[in-house]
């Protein structure tokens, strides 16, 4: 294993590349297993590579290549038909997942997004899959020192704030990158004195992609014009890592005093309390709450502007993008998906005391009855009288969103969706009113109340 060829140490990489594993928390000698993603360039040959030279005898290494589809076929699956190839040559058994032509261009085009990002998106879902299906507690992934520079100079670009500019994580949760010092030269360096052959992705050449023209343009001239660039950048961003960890953990700190709390989908804050808070850490609580109900696209950052610069609290406010809803009733602040204004049926309405409401095709009138409410709804699809004992104020009346459950008899969780099938509510499901108690952190569902649809109801005892 200790080997110099072509002036290239083997050796001396291969010590730097298990002192990397170890800084991310792997040992080598007690790990049963461990996963590689490998597309068939040559990072990822790299990092497959030194990992099977170094393992020691009984470490299980497991590999996945992805074939995207987006290239032409002898392209994508070629590189495919090569990772398989070169995992059978050293004895590593590897898993080819395939996404379905054209999916990642719908994806893309339904969110908006760029091909590259709804690729990655489908990419670390199978990557997910995979560690869950072949037991592996963490994935390997090959990017290396100059896949984080660049990725700072595009994200700079772009306008990122602390989170981003700290650049790409050793560790993010079960993805290690233990490449991350290694410069590109230095794992070619590695590969070719070893004589072990890549393939090159024939798009990495397209300067119309931001990333590549940093790498074939802006990299060069910060080479030849600013000596020393490289070490300045890697030191912001770890300042920048550093900074953001103490806003994310300031941020969470604030949780409780904000009263941030979540229910189906949608996330409730405390507009006075969240108000009188740093506005880094205000940012860090919307972005928290955009995650929270399961964004699954970037949310622009002029949503979140829009948000800080707010009318202060007590005057309402509304903003959406990107699916993304975010509103303050002068009280509370709400940050939820979007409902779909194309059908005109969603609806939401926040009851905080007796009266009557207006929501959507609905008119509620909200009266008390001992410890409980007697709510009367009626509208369009027809009308009905609830009396509910556990409810109180404030609460929610409105549509069904994607990711509600209600509890049932035996104690567990049931989805809205899949109960609204069963009463075969049809066109009719999205005019299903729904009451979420707002009175705790859990934020409840406490009612489907479908007899104001013509349906059942389903209550939630206490």
């Amino acid at each position: 294993m200790g080997r110099t060829m072509a002036g290239f140490d083997i050796c001396h990489f291969e010590r730097r590349f298990v002192r990397q594993l170890a800084s991310c928390g792997i040992d080598l000698a007690a790990a049963p297993a461990i996963g590689v993603a490998v597309s068939g360039g040559a990072d990822s040959l790299c990092l497959l590579t030194a990992l099977h030279r170094v393992a020691p005898a009984g470490l299980a290494i497991r590999v996945v290549t992805v074939d995207h589809n987006i290239r032409p076929p002898e392209e994508s699956g070629g590189d495919a038909d090569f990772v398989e190839a070169y995992c059978r040559s050293i004895a590593v058994p590897c898993r080819r997942m395939t996404i379905p032509p054209g999916t990642v261009r719908e994806l893309a085009r339904r969110r908006g997004s760029g091909i590259e990002e709804a690729a990655r998106s489908l990419r670390y879902d199978l990557f997910a899959r995979f560690m869950e299906e072949e037991r592996v507690s963490f994935l390997c992934l090959a990017h290396h020192r100059d896949d984080q520079l660049e990725t700072i100079i595009m994200r700079f670009l772009q306008g990122a704030g602390t989170e981003a500019l700290g650049g790409i994580p050793a560790v993010r949760g079960s993805y290690v990158r233990p490449l991350l010092p290694f410069s590109r030269s230095q794992i070619e360096s590695y590969l070719a004195a070893l004589g072990i052959p890549f393939r090159t992705d024939k798009t990495n050449a397209d300067t119309a992609m931001l990333r590549n023209c940093i790498r074939a343009r802006i990299v060069p001239l910060l080479d030849r014009e600013l000596p020393g660039w490289q070490t300045a950048l890697l030191s912001l961003a770890a300042k920048m890592r550093d900074d953001d960890d103490a806003l994310r953990g300031l941020a969470a700190a604030e949780c409780r005093d904000v009263a941030f709390s979540q229910g189906g989908a949608c996330v409730r804050m405390d507009a006075a309390a969240f108000a009188l808070l740093p506005r880094a850490v205000r940012r860090r609580l919307l972005y928290r709450a955009v995650d929270a109900v399961g964004a699954r696209c970037r949310v622009p950052y002029r949503l979140i502007a829009d948000a800080l610069d707010a009318p202060a609290a007590g005057t309402p406010w509304h903003g959406n993008a990107a699916g993304i809803e975010i509103r303050c009733d002068g009280a509370d602040i709400f940050v939820q998906k979007e409902q779909k204004v194309a059908t005109e049926s969603g609806f939401f309405v926040i009851v905080k005391e007796v009266g009557v409401y207006a929501a959507g095709c609905w008119t509620v009138q909200v009266e008390r009855s001992g410890d409980g409410l007697v709510l009367t709804a009626s509208g369009t699809p027809g009308s009905s009288t609830i009396c509910i004992g556990n409810l109180g104020f404030p609460f929610a009346f409105r549509s069904r969103q994607c990711g509600d459950v209600i509890r049932n008899a035996s104690g567990t969780y049931t989805a809205v969706s899949k109960i609204l099938d069963g009463w075969k509510c049809g066109d009719s499901r999205d005019l299903v009113p729904v009451l979420q108690d707002f009175r705790d952190a859990g934020q409840q569902l406490v009612c489907i109340w479908g007899a104001a649809a013509g349906f059942k109801n389903w209550l939630v005892k206490v």
